[in-house]
């Protein structure tokens, strides 16, 4: 669509026009007087023809016009197509094109979708998704990555959080795109429309296959870069403008290596808090669990890698060694693990991740269903996520892992592990499983602190228990036998202990008062141990925890069947299986 724009003026005083470019928030134009005004946005063009056009009854002036047959010179159509100055041949037209230049893009590059690519094995991810951009100012997007990483160098004393940034890629931007579409290759694809939608590729290469939590921010650049001293320009920001960034989780492509073991030792769970409902009081528990020691390097496939638990998807599933599992210890009759694939290591609201609160020696992530690879049909089990720690004193890396025996007492625990990277291609999660050696748990004690009043203390202990092989079974027990049992294999010994501050150690406590407590009662192979201290001076009732010169120390002597000249207790040999210290 063309329109005639006439000069002012009678011939042979004709006032030319003047064409003045103006900016505006749209494209417009008005005509005023011998001023022609033509607004443009600001980094937008306009590209037009100029050419002169005709009076109506002018055109026969013109011997080309005149050279053409008489039945084309009667046509209306090419009448007026020659009058308003579209014929070439006739009227040759000048190519205008006014631009509104911008040093930077007029709109910041805005991400709808980013989505990470990858195959196994690839070194590099590409990006799928689509940028929102102002396609006329902005002649180039590049695409800058930035992200922080550990990386766990045996050369060095240990793991160090190291941070990296790359050019990720560029494309540049057509004049009429508003919005591109990033995709793994440059291609151009045909729409039903008939229309043709160009495809950005948008592949960066990350040079290996872990996994990285990667910031993607874009970079437009302006069209109009030559319309600008440098002096008004002098660096790559007075030229572009950056995006808001967009974080990627970008999986590993590889899967883990196999995790080098180098201890596995029983862990004590220290908790304290004060006794429910009774403020005179204070509770102290010793829980079990597994702390496994570990070959560097860590973190092989990236970001957030774990050590990986593996366990039998049922109670009823035991995969010969592929998964974790524990038993009951022969020495002693107990109510011990009933099933050996099912261990204690979390509840239900964990297990459904509806808790997913930290806690130590719990794992990270609700449980997850992944193929063993490494066996025979790639029967499926449970994974749970544990996070590990570096020990800088041993040089090695370390994962402790809770247990809840229950009413087991002494259960042997074997653990079978993996490196488990949770971001990872589907069947590249796990690496290849490690059965780690048997390592037995000690019972756990709750001992329970609380004041009666000034001058007593009161002194409870509860926890499982077992009964020695050679005796009826604890079901076939009454009450009294089972108590008595308890008390032929076992004393829970109390000491109440003053600190002498002349000698400025461990060594400063003094026995005042010992006292072997009695069993308060039996649950099964639940037993409680309870008894009252007198104090040799009256010390006002308060929550105990705080006294730097009272403490109870506790003590349990287990007796072992040995030889009747061995020594201990009627031909049973003791050893100490729990001790701690409550300050009053």
């Amino acid at each position: 669509e063309g329109i005639t724009l006439r000069y002012p003026g009678e011939w042979p005083e004709r006032v030319p026009l003047r064409l003045v470019l103006e900016s505006g928030p749209a494209l417009g134009a008005v005509m005023d007087g011998h001023v022609v005004r033509v607004t443009v946005p600001p980094g937008e063009q306009l590209r037009m023809r100029m050419s002169s056009s005709l009076r109506r009854d002018a055109l026969d002036l013109l011997g080309l016009w005149r050279s053409l047959p008489k039945a084309m010179r009667d046509l209306p159509v090419l009448q007026e197509a020659a009058r308003d100055g579209w014929f070439w041949w006739l009227t040759p037209a000048a190519s205008v094109r006014l631009v509104h230049a911008v040093p930077r893009p007029v709109e910041v590059p805005r991400p709808t979708l980013l989505l990470p690519l990858r195959a196994p094995g690839d070194t590099s991810v590409a990006i799928v998704g689509a940028l929102d951009l102002h396609g006329p100012s902005t002649e180039r997007i590049d695409m800058e990555a930035a992200w922080t990483q550990w990386v766990d160098d045996v050369t060095k004393p240990g793991p160090e959080r190291v941070s990296g940034t790359a050019a990720a890629f560029g494309t540049t931007v057509e004049y009429d795109e508003d919005l591109i579409v990033l995709a793994a290759a440059e291609q151009q694809l045909p729409l039903p429309d008939g229309s043709v939608l160009r495809l950005h590729a948008a592949v960066h290469q990350t040079g290996d296959t872990q996994h990285r939590m990667i910031a993607y921010s874009p970079r437009a650049t302006t069209r109009y870069r030559e319309y600008f001293s440098p002096q008004v320009t002098p660096d790559v920001d007075s030229l572009s403008v950056v995006g808001p960034s967009r974080t990627i989780d970008v999986p590993s492509a590889a899967r883990p290596a196999k995790v080098i073991v180098r201890d596995v030792l029983p862990l004590f769970r220290w908790d304290e808090q004060t006794e429910p409902a009774q403020p005179f009081a204070v509770r102290r528990m010793r829980r079990s669990g597994v702390r496994i020691y570990l070959e560097r390097p860590w973190y092989v496939t990236g970001d957030g890698e774990l050590v990986g638990v593996i366990v039998a998807p049922s109670s009823d599933a035991l995969l010969h060694g592929t998964v974790s599992q524990w038993g009951a210890d022969p020495v002693w009759w107990q109510q011990g693990p009933a099933v050996r694939s099912s261990l204690p290591l979390v509840d239900l609201l964990q297990f459904t991740g509806l808790d997913d609160r930290r806690e130590a020696g719990r794992p990270v992530g609700p449980v997850a269903s992944h193929r063993l690879i490494d066996w025979k049909d790639q029967p499926r089990a449970w994974v749970l996520g544990y996070e590990p720690e570096f020990s800088p004193a041993r040089g090695l890396w370390f994962v402790d892992i809770a247990l809840d025996p229950g009413t087991a007492f002494w259960p042997f625990v074997q653990l079978a592990i993996a490196r488990y990277q949770p971001s990872s291609l589907p069947g590249l999660h796990l690496g290849p499983v490690t059965m780690c050696d048997f390592v037995q748990l000690a019972p756990e004690r709750a001992a329970t602190l609380s004041r009666t009043d000034d001058t007593h203390a009161r002194v409870q202990v509860t926890g499982a228990v077992g009964y020695p092989r050679g005796v009826a079974p604890p079901r076939m027990m009454g009450a009294g036998s089972v108590v008595a049992e308890v008390a032929a294999s076992r004393t829970m010994r109390a000491r109440l202990e003053r600190y002498d501050a002349a000698v400025g150690t461990d060594l400063g406590w003094v026995t005042v008062a010992q006292h072997d407590l009695p069993i308060l009662g039996a649950d099964g192979t639940i037993v409680s141990w309870s008894g009252e201290i007198e104090l040799p001076e009256a010390i006002a009732p308060r929550t105990p925890g705080t006294s730097g010169a009272w403490r109870v120390t506790l003590e349990e002597w287990e007796y072992l069947r040995a030889d009747d000249g061995a020594g201990g207790k009627g031909g049973r040999e003791p050893r100490i299986i729990y001790a701690d210290h409550l300050p009053l």
